[in-house]
């Protein structure tokens, strides 16, 4: 029952996080790799924004949306799941305040256990995003989330799928131990509580919008460098070799601001998307315990 009330709280969670964050989701990859490969005219945020409406509409800030949104599911639910599991199995009394050793190492545990959910699913994502067109022609190279993988796997097989992890595992790892840390010690700083089902639906998504935000900061550079990696090679031809490589030449080519390139559209996303998330997660949460106690008690 404890697996299904996470997946369900997850899914939902998830789902709600996607459509919030998705348009910027998309302008952020976008200057990421567009800026990338031109230094001369960098983009903005804003013009980013209007150039994307004015060419795709409205619709092409929700490109690569599919992909996430069937795979929130799974993600979230191994996301909580073992963070919540693996708390539990370190506390050595039932009711005992997570320490920060104990946080760090159940946020490190889940952030590893998502990678293999997140990596495909980021990928075909940003290929998506990548493709310009208002509209679906004949030289469209991706006519969709399964046409992309079909068209990946079968160029490069199961090493494409995962093209990008290195620097992903790298961005998540750290990311969800400032991610979870930073929730639960800001959680508890607000209410001055330890239960996390006493918390306010405000301070959820304040403290769940923080945390989003401190997270993306702290690694953003690993994300523009999974970014490139994942965009490269849509014209058969690889300007990187690795995600060392990709690193030293982002660096060369734009400094240090380059590999920060999307991290204000990123920071715009985060706080409302974590905020909603934490929001969703424990109303489900909360929800699905309240049905089941109830469900019991009438069984008795």
């Amino acid at each position: 029952m404890e697996i299904a009330r996470e997946f369900i709280a997850g899914w939902f969670a998830g789902c709600a996080g996607v459509i919030v964050s998705q348009p910027l989701d998309t302008i952020k990859v976008r200057l990421q790799v567009l800026n990338s490969a031109n230094q001369q005219v960098p983009l903005g945020t804003y013009s980013c924004f209007t150039n994307i409406i004015k060419n795709e509409t409205v619709f092409g800030l929700f490109k690569g949306m599919a992909p996430p949104l069937a795979a929130v599911a799974l993600q979230n639910a191994i996301l909580f799941g073992v963070y919540g599991n693996v708390l539990s199995l370190l506390a050595t009394k039932p009711d005992q305040k997570p320490s920060l050793s104990h946080i760090s190492v159940a946020a490190a545990a889940s952030g590893v256990a998502q990678l293999w959910v997140v990596c495909p699913m980021e990928l075909v994502k940003i290929k998506l995003q990548m493709q310009r067109e208002a509209k679906r022609t004949r030289s469209t190279r991706y006519r969709g989330s399964i046409d992309c993988v079909r068209k990946i796997y079968k160029t490069a097989g199961i090493k494409g799928i995962f093209q990008g992890f290195p620097p992903l595992m790298v961005r998540d790892v750290p990311g969800f131990v400032v991610y979870f840390g930073s929730y639960e010690i800001l959680l508890d700083l607000l209410i001055q509580r330890t239960s996390r089902g006493d918390a306010s639906p405000l301070a959820s998504i304040f403290v769940g919008g923080v945390a989003g935000m401190l997270s993306w900061a702290a690694t953003f550079p690993f994300d523009v460098v999974k970014s490139l990696m994942q965009a490269d090679g849509n014209d058969g031809k690889f300007v990187y070799k690795g995600a060392r490589d990709c690193f030293v030449k982002t660096y060369r080519t734009g400094g240090i601001g380059l590999l920060y390139t999307g991290l204000v559209p990123s920071l715009l996303r985060a706080f409302p998307t974590n905020g909603i998330i934490f929001l969703v997660y424990n109303f489900v949460s909360n929800f699905y315990s309240e049905r089941l106690t109830q469900m019991n008690a009438n069984l008795d």
